[in-house]
């Protein structure tokens, strides 16, 4: 696993963008959606129930590309990188539970230091569960090919 200390630019950012949200967002009393802390190349570490209930997983492991269907990988990545560039992005896009359900959520992800360290938090706007056969027709499950690819790279 790579280790990345968060930048000063990168901190920054990430201080700015919140200092930013501060008086546009009202005072949060509880979290009731999906939340998830990823690492740099992509792994999950943690997570709370709600993640753990929409992905159908009791601890926290794998890879991000192991829940998403082929066609969004390209969104996916992006994403990741924008994170990593600019502090925060909301992307729309399907998910696969680990029991083949295919969910369409709406993840914010936030650059975040914890103990020196940058990863990547995510809160999880759920759009629709178990979406229609018809859209999931337009998506395809990863192959384990694939995720071999990607895990040889980084």
């Amino acid at each position: 696993m790579r280790a990345f200390g968060m930048s000063l630019e990168n901190h920054i950012i990430s201080l700015l963008r919140g200092v930013s949200l501060s008086d546009s967002l009202p005072n949060g009393e509880s979290i009731e959606c999906p939340i998830a802390i990823l690492n740099f190349d992509g792994y999950l570490l943690a997570h709370n129930e709600h993640m753990a209930e929409l992905l159908q997983l009791k601890h926290a492991s794998g890879h991000w590309l192991n829940r998403c269907p082929k066609l969004a990988t390209t969104m996916v990545r992006k994403s990741f990188e924008r994170t990593s560039s600019y502090g925060s992005t909301t992307i729309t896009r399907p998910i696969i539970s680990s029991n083949q359900k295919i969910h369409l959520v709406s993840p914010t992800k936030q650059l975040i230091n914890i103990d020196g360290s940058a990863f990547i938090f995510t809160s999880t706007r759920i759009v629709q569960k178990d979406i229609d056969t018809d859209v999931v027709r337009l998506y395809s499950f990863p192959s384990n090919k694939e995720n071999e690819k990607f895990n040889k790279r980084h």
